[in-house]
């Protein structure tokens, strides 16, 4: 009788209690709440009636700046900072909002976004099947007042979208974002040896911009020893802006401005620092460069630069020559000098083996070094591969250059100016005891 009736009991409870009638923990199904933020981000897209600046940092590269205008029929037109061409140029394109774990952004058809994914190298200067490493896909982070923050579902590079003023919209689709780009690249292209000073810092601070649209904050701190922050940008109207704000001794930089021909950095208070000139570089070279420090190589791209004097300028055009004998449309020469570790640094020497100019061979020649506080580079005991032994006849004046003297070699590591305004962050190689005779190029990070 007893379990009669409790299966009565049970059957009751499970007619009089329908699905509908059971209270949700959130107020709401998976599928409304679901329903309710996809809505919550779409309409957002679409409250900045004169569109939005965006940026984003790519993983691979630098950052990026975007003018995006969204449409109820999800399409959008935009300009990008990736190109003069594309930030003069409108993009139309589609997107879409959908759900991955949450509210998510696409882009679905090819824009000036989805370009830094491509595979393609040639395309945006990235790897092949990686290009940038960027994302096309963003998923919902905060909806601000006059901003949206969005997270690449991927590389987790942060999307920002600031909503635009009617005069900035006007400005955007009247190349105001070309001109400014065009002003900032003169200013920085015409004044070298950039630097801040900030409180709390005895040191002037170098402020670098690098050609792949990073950039440095570099100085030499209270205690004697180099610090450095480094960072990327994006160009925006009548500036740059740091997509991820860059600390220096607890003051937040967010963006550059160029304001009647001074730029000013900006920091997250609107303190601004305007940037000065010294007449040298602002670090001693003998702080950045090293096997792991800010610098570790000299480097020539496809040229020496240009507006330098140099005995060694003969020495470059001589090795030049003599490939150019060989096949003139397939032989020109690059070459770097590089810190591998601790104890080993390589001469690499290339030359390009397609007329296109992607591909080369490299000669190595490697030696023992000491590097001295002072900047005295010792080298010893050269190596050569077999690239290097095949063609050298072509790159034996370049050789001697670093080993015509009796061993140890010794090169005193120094700043290079040059005459030309555009080229700066030269540095060389001084053979000692011969002020004229230095090996240069580019400083960078390889």
């Amino acid at each position: 009788m007893k379990n009669i009736i409790i299966i009565l009991l049970v059957a009751i409870f499970a007619t009089s209690c329908k699905r509908e009638d059971i209270p949700y923990i959130f107020g709401a199904s998976p599928e409304e709440r679901v329903a309710a933020v996809l809505s919550e981000l779409q309409t957002a897209l679409l409250s900045s009636p004169y569109g939005w600046k965006a940026a984003l940092n790519t993983s691979a590269g630098g950052g990026y700046g975007f003018y995006v205008d969204f449409n109820e029929d999800q399409t959008l037109t935009m300009l990008s900072d990736f190109s003069t061409a594309t930030s003069g140029t409108l993009k139309a394109s589609t997107y879409r909002t959908t759900w991955t774990m949450n509210a998510t952004l696409m882009f679905d058809t090819y824009n000036y976004i989805t370009l830094l994914q491509d595979p393609t190298p040639s395309v945006n200067g990235g790897t092949a099947g990686n290009g940038l490493r960027s994302d096309v896909e963003f998923e919902l982070r905060k909806i601000g007042k006059d901003t949206i923050l969005l997270q690449g579902l991927r590389y987790k590079n942060v999307f920002t979208l600031v909503k635009l003023t009617q005069n900035e919209q006007a400005s955007y689709l009247n190349n105001g974002l070309t001109t400014s780009i065009s002003d900032i690249m003169t200013y920085f292209a015409t004044h070298a040896n950039n630097y801040v000073n900030i409180e709390g810092i005895e040191n002037k601070v170098e402020f670098v911009t690098t050609s792949t649209k990073g950039v440095v904050f570099q100085y030499v701190g209270n205690d004697g020893e180099v610090a450095s922050a480094t960072g990327k940008f994006n160009y925006e109207l009548g500036g740059i802006n740091f997509n991820e704000p860059i600390e220096i001794n607890s003051v937040i930089f967010v963006r550059g401005v160029l304001e009647d021909g001074d730029f000013y950095l900006v920091t997250d208070r609107g303190q601004k620092h305007r940037l000065q000139q010294h007449t040298q570089p602002i670090m001693p070279i003998a702080t950045l460069f090293g096997y792991n420090k800010t610098y570790n190589a000299i480097f020539n791209s496809t040229a020496l630069p240009l507006g330098v004097t140099s005995d060694f300028t003969a020495t470059f055009n001589q090795s030049a020559a003599l490939f150019a004998a060989m096949n003139p449309a397939r032989h020109i020469i690059r070459c770097y000098f590089r810190l591998t570790g601790a104890a080993k640094a390589e001469l690499g020497i290339q030359n390009r083996v397609s007329p296109e100019g992607t591909q080369y061979a490299t000669g190595l020649a490697t030696f023992d070094y000491e590097l001295s506080e002072d900047g005295v580079i010792t080298l010893s005991n050269p190596v050569y591969d077999s690239n290097f032994s095949a063609r050298v006849g072509q790159l034996a004046p370049i050789r001697d250059f670093f080993v015509n003297r009796p061993a140890p070699f010794k090169f005193k590591l120094i700043y290079v100016s040059s005459t030309d305004p555009s080229v700066s962050n030269i540095a060389g190689l001084q053979v000692i005891d011969q002020p004229t005779n230095f090996f240069y190029g580019s400083l960078n990070k390889m």
